[in-house]
């Protein structure tokens, strides 16, 4: 929207690598406004994790090749998937996303995006989490568990 939400745009893909042939699936995307611009955290296959990001400070423009961050983020084996659904900036810049490697974690970067870092075990069953700033400024990461009835 370009008027405060009155009216809106029709949808549009930003990324698709799938043909007649070949499936790609481009999965659990993790919005944030960081430097005026809109990054995008996803995966592919449930693995590789990427960037993608605007060129302008409305989100109508984006980079045509998004960038491969899977090798900042250490050797893990096994699903590594991030969010869904957004991601946090905190007072200082750093930006926070929410995931699931060998436990629930957030990956997190203090320059825009360009690099990032895995944080340390948060649990360690953790699946899918949300990520949110506690009243007292802690983070509070809510992970969904292998089992019902499970929280942590």
């Amino acid at each position: 929207s370009n008027d405060s939400g009155i009216t809106w745009t029709p949808l549009r893909v930003l990324r698709s690598e799938s043909n007649a042939t070949h499936q790609v699936a481009l999965h659990n995307p993790v919005p944030v406004v960081t430097g005026g611009k809109v990054l995008v955290v996803f995966n592919r296959n449930m693995r590789d994790v990427l960037t993608l990001q605007s060129t302008d400070g409305t989100g109508m423009e984006w980079e045509t090749t998004p960038t491969d961050i899977t090798s900042q983020l250490g050797n893990y084996s096994g699903v590594f998937t991030v969010g869904p659904p957004q991601g946090l900036v905190l007072p200082t810049g750093r930006i926070i996303v929410a995931a699931s490697i060998q436990g629930g974690r957030v990956i997190y970067s203090d320059d825009g995006g360009e690099h990032w870092t895995v944080s340390g075990q948060a649990n360690p069953s953790g699946a899918e989490a949300q990520v949110a700033t506690a009243q007292n400024g802690s983070l509070l990461l809510n992970a969904r568990g292998p089992q019902q009835g499970v929280r942590w």
